[in-house]
Protein backbone atom coordinates (compact mmCIF):
# COMPACT_ATOMS: atom_id res chain seq x y z
CA UNK A 1 0.00 0.00 0.00
CA UNK A 2 1.66 2.95 -0.94
CA UNK A 3 1.47 6.50 0.70
CA UNK A 4 -1.76 8.45 0.65
CA UNK A 5 -0.21 11.88 1.33
CA UNK A 6 3.33 12.29 -0.32
CA UNK A 7 4.36 13.87 2.56
CA UNK A 8 3.97 11.24 4.26
CA UNK A 9 7.34 9.43 5.09
CA UNK A 10 8.00 5.57 6.88
CA UNK A 11 10.78 3.93 7.27
CA UNK A 12 11.97 0.48 8.42
CA UNK A 13 14.97 -1.05 9.57
CA UNK A 14 15.14 -5.08 10.46
CA UNK A 15 18.20 -6.00 13.07
CA UNK A 16 20.45 -9.35 11.32
CA UNK A 17 17.59 -12.16 12.52
CA UNK A 18 15.01 -10.29 11.84
CA UNK A 19 13.41 -9.81 15.09
CA UNK A 20 13.27 -6.35 15.67
CA UNK A 21 12.22 -3.91 13.48
CA UNK A 22 12.97 0.23 14.33
CA UNK A 23 10.12 2.46 12.55
CA UNK A 24 10.63 5.99 11.92
CA UNK A 25 7.59 8.07 11.49
CA UNK A 26 7.41 11.59 10.18
CA UNK A 27 4.13 12.84 11.55
CA UNK A 28 4.43 16.50 13.49
CA UNK A 29 7.80 15.48 14.09
CA UNK A 30 10.02 12.48 13.86
CA UNK A 31 8.64 10.05 15.86
CA UNK A 32 10.72 6.39 16.52
CA UNK A 33 9.58 3.22 17.50
CA UNK A 34 11.71 -0.36 18.23
CA UNK A 35 9.24 -3.63 18.17
CA UNK A 36 9.46 -6.95 18.31
CA UNK A 37 5.54 -7.15 17.58
CA UNK A 38 3.99 -5.43 14.59
CA UNK A 39 6.56 -5.80 11.68
CA UNK A 40 6.29 -3.26 8.93
CA UNK A 41 2.49 -3.46 8.91
CA UNK A 42 0.94 -0.12 7.88
CA UNK A 43 -2.53 0.97 8.71
CA UNK A 44 -4.90 4.03 7.95
CA UNK A 45 -5.94 6.23 10.27
CA UNK A 46 -8.41 9.13 9.72
CA UNK A 47 -6.82 12.25 10.83
CA UNK A 48 -6.64 15.90 10.97
CA UNK A 49 -4.19 17.83 9.06
CA UNK A 50 -3.00 20.96 10.30
CA UNK A 51 -5.25 24.14 9.83
CA UNK A 52 -8.09 22.17 8.11
CA UNK A 53 -10.74 20.45 10.27
CA UNK A 54 -11.90 17.42 7.90
CA UNK A 55 -10.57 14.67 9.13
CA UNK A 56 -8.29 12.60 5.72
CA UNK A 57 -6.98 9.40 5.62
CA UNK A 58 -3.62 8.78 6.66
CA UNK A 59 -1.21 6.12 6.77
CA UNK A 60 0.89 5.48 9.50
CA UNK A 61 2.37 2.04 10.60
CA UNK A 62 0.74 -0.44 13.09
CA UNK A 63 2.89 0.33 16.05
CA UNK A 64 2.24 3.77 16.00
CA UNK A 65 -1.23 2.95 15.75
CA UNK A 66 -1.73 0.55 18.37
CA UNK A 67 0.51 3.12 20.84
CA UNK A 68 -1.60 5.50 20.29
CA UNK A 69 -4.89 3.47 21.21
CA UNK A 70 -3.87 0.93 23.36
CA UNK A 71 0.24 1.83 24.28
CA UNK A 72 -0.17 4.85 25.99
CA UNK A 73 -2.41 3.43 28.58
CA UNK A 74 0.87 0.77 29.63
CA UNK A 75 3.57 2.24 28.28
CA UNK A 76 3.97 5.26 29.94
CA UNK A 77 2.05 4.66 33.16
CA UNK A 78 6.04 4.70 34.62
CA UNK A 79 6.56 7.91 35.17
CA UNK A 80 3.06 8.43 36.71
CA UNK A 81 3.56 5.95 39.13
CA UNK A 82 7.18 6.32 40.02
CA UNK A 83 6.49 10.04 41.23
CA UNK A 84 3.58 9.09 43.76
CA UNK A 85 5.71 7.37 46.72
CA UNK A 86 9.10 8.74 46.90
CA UNK A 87 10.47 11.92 47.93
CA UNK A 88 12.82 14.39 45.95
CA UNK A 89 16.62 14.05 46.07
CA UNK A 90 17.67 17.77 46.41
CA UNK A 91 20.49 17.52 48.91
CA UNK A 92 21.75 14.02 47.48
CA UNK A 93 24.95 13.79 45.48
CA UNK A 94 24.30 12.74 41.86
CA UNK A 95 25.38 9.31 42.94
CA UNK A 96 23.39 8.52 45.71
CA UNK A 97 20.54 10.09 43.95
CA UNK A 98 21.34 7.53 40.67
CA UNK A 99 21.74 4.84 42.64
CA UNK A 100 18.51 6.03 44.30
CA UNK A 101 16.59 6.29 41.09
CA UNK A 102 17.56 3.08 39.69
CA UNK A 103 15.76 1.32 43.08
CA UNK A 104 12.72 3.12 42.28
CA UNK A 105 12.85 2.14 38.68
CA UNK A 106 13.12 -1.52 39.76
CA UNK A 107 10.99 -1.31 42.27
CA UNK A 108 8.04 0.71 40.23
CA UNK A 109 8.75 -2.05 37.41
CA UNK A 110 8.45 -4.84 39.56
CA UNK A 111 5.10 -3.52 40.79
CA UNK A 112 3.30 -3.00 37.52
CA UNK A 113 4.50 -6.55 36.45
CA UNK A 114 3.21 -8.08 40.19
CA UNK A 115 -0.19 -5.96 39.89
CA UNK A 116 -0.63 -7.52 35.78
CA UNK A 117 0.19 -10.97 36.45
CA UNK A 118 -1.56 -11.18 39.52
CA UNK A 119 -4.69 -9.23 38.44
CA UNK A 120 -4.73 -7.17 41.33
CA UNK A 121 -5.00 -3.40 42.48
CA UNK A 122 -2.49 -3.00 44.81
CA UNK A 123 -0.99 0.28 45.97
CA UNK A 124 2.58 0.89 46.01
CA UNK A 125 3.10 1.22 49.75
CA UNK A 126 1.29 -2.24 50.20
CA UNK A 127 3.41 -3.62 47.34
CA UNK A 128 6.86 -2.29 49.03
CA UNK A 129 5.75 -3.69 52.16
CA UNK A 130 5.40 -7.68 50.61
CA UNK A 131 8.81 -7.18 49.42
Amino acid sequence: MGPINKMEKIAFALNKEKNTIATVWKDKTMVYFVSNQFGTNIDTVMRKQEGNLQKSPMNVPLVAKDYSENGMQHVDTFNTAMKNQWAKYKNFTWRRAHLLTMFKISFVNSWIIYKKIHNQNIKQGDFLILL
